[in-house]
């Protein structure tokens, strides 16, 4: 064979074969991408038209729940049940739309004033059946009662002729009456102005006997009352002094006595401490024993639990100092006595009301602001101010001092007798 005979015959077999492999390959592959791209396209062209009866779908139940809305005004959201049970992810809740529940309970409140059961008005056509039925009743109670009116009405009208004649009869007989009346009438009159001339001149009599009653009874009333607060508060009074008398030291009874001095320092200790409950400040007067002349004055600089120191001041003769066993005394102060004390008239500089108060409070005693039961001691100020400040006033006279004579066994002290007790701390 002649090496340049025309056709393939001339290429090496194997590359012809590998040419003719591919050559199918690409024909198969273009083949099968045909046929995927044609059932591509058929499967876009079926869901296309499911796509559109989808839309459709939803148009024609949009326009149903338009319809169903104009039936059914109560709306809100729905979002329907069983999601998780069909595999399906919930939906977004559909809003605007009818309300099952809302609709149900407006049935079930219909059907509560319509007087239907709650099994008829659980749904719509039972419900509708229901009050059909009762509104059937209803009309046929309106029918009977119809009859009834006419009945009654054709009854009216006969009863109406006899009462006519009734009472034609009635006013010949009501005229006969009234002329006979009319004499009676007089004849009464005439004797219930008797009678009135006679109840008026009692009554008077009585209505002054009646408010001399009632002055008498005010009069005894208020006597009464006075006397039975004077009572009570004389009883309160004395209770409370015998009560505080229980526990307050004799006159000539020493508060406490010196345990040791020391001359030198002017520095004493007695046997009065916090379990006597003495307050830093106090001011003793100190005497000799059985003596009642004051030898100098005390004055507690520093408390412990059973003792206390005092500076000794205004020492009368420093041949005769304070030594062991000397008697102190406080009017205003007794171990372990609260006083309840009240402030009367005017008080000023240096020793103050309020200055007066806080010091006699710090030795263990009650200030109160009035005189009241209870009440065992009172400090006398000056006279007070007159209401036009153009004088004074003697304290004997105010009410609040009157008040306090009345209710016995209060001590009265002048503030002069209690200033050396009530020295100002530094």
């Amino acid at each position: 064979m002649h090496l340049r005979e025309r056709g393939a015959a001339h290429i090496n077999i194997f590359w012809f074969v590998i040419a003719l492999v591919l050559f199918l390959g690409a024909l198969a592959f273009g083949y099968l991408m045909s046929t995927e791209r044609n059932e591509f396209e058929k499967r876009i062209g079926e869901q296309k038209a499911e796509n559109d009866r989808l839309k459709a779908d939803v148009q024609i139940r949009n326009q149903y729940i338009g319809e169903i809305k104009k039936i059914l005004p109560e709306t809100g959201e729905f979002k329907g049940s069983n999601w998780e049970a069909q595999g399906i992810a919930a939906p977004e809740p559909l809003q605007n739309v009818p309300s099952p529940e809302k609709t149900k309970k407006t049935m079930a409140d219909f059907a509560a004033v319509a007087g239907i059961s709650a099994a008829q008005a659980a749904q719509l056509d039972t419900l509708l059946i229901g009050a059909r039925t009762e509104l059937e009743k209803e009309r046929a109670n309106a029918a009977n009662a119809d009859k009834e009116r006419a009945t009654a009405l054709a009854e009216s009208g006969q009863l109406r002729q006899a009462q006519e004649a009734a009472s034609t009869a009635a006013k010949t007989g009501f005229e006969q009456a009234t002329q006979r009346a009319e004499a009676v009438r007089a004849f009464v009159d005439e004797e219930f102005k008797k009678r009135d001339t006679d109840i008026t001149s009692l009554r008077a009599a009585v209505e002054r006997r009646q408010e001399e009653l009632n002055r008498a009874n005010t009069e005894h009333t208020a006597a009464l009352l006075k006397s039975t607060k004077e009572k009570d508060t004389l009883q309160a009074q004395n209770n409370a002094w015998v009560a505080r008398m229980r526990m307050v030291n004799a006159p000539d009874q020493a508060d406490g006595r010196v345990i040791s001095s020391s001359q030198v320092a002017g520095r004493a200790y007695i046997n009065l401490g916090r379990k006597d409950m003495l307050p830093v400040g106090t001011v003793f007067k100190i005497t000799a024993p059985g003596k009642t002349e004051s030898k100098a004055m005390g004055r507690v600089t520093k408390i412990e639990q059973d003792r206390a120191e005092i500076e000794v001041t205004d020492l009368k003769d420093r041949f005769d100092p304070v030594v062991q066993n000397d008697q102190i005394y406080n009017a205003l102060y007794t171990p372990g006595l609260k006083r309840n004390i009240v402030l009367l008239g005017r008080f000023s500089y240096p020793l103050r009301k309020d200055d007066v108060k806080r010091l006699l409070e710090q030795l263990g005693n009650r200030v109160v602001d009035k005189v009241a039961p209870g009440v065992d001691m009172a400090i006398i100020g000056s006279d007070t101010i007159t209401s036009g400040s153009d004088g004074f006033t003697d304290i004997t006279e105010t009410d609040e001092y009157k008040q306090l004579m009345s209710l016995g066994g209060v001590e009265i002290v002048p503030l002069n007798k209690v200033r050396e007790f009530l020295r100002i701390s530094e």
